[in-house]
């Protein structure tokens, strides 16, 4: 039951980042200020994907790896 109960929570999202620096390897940590926000799991080419927790994706400054992101905009085209 508990798991119905919490069923709409959700507390993690994949987020496209863009990446300014060297590409962080697939399972890299990422940290807003000193703490633990999610996880990159992968890049190419100065964009990447990364799962966050929701309220670090709102504006933190994030790093992974030596590299800084940045949160694009999700954009859904059908």
């Amino acid at each position: 039951t508990t798991r119905y109960k919490h069923r709409d929570l959700l507390k993690r999202r994949l987020f496209p980042v863009a990446i300014d620096g060297p590409s962080p390897a697939p399972g890299t940590p990422v940290t807003a200020e000193g703490a633990e926000v999610g996880i990159m799991r992968s890049s190419a080419g100065g964009l990447g994907l990364a799962l966050l927790r929701l309220e670090a994706a709102s504006g933190a400054a994030l790093s992974a790896g030596g590299a800084r992101l940045r949160v694009l905009p999700f954009r859904y085209s059908a």
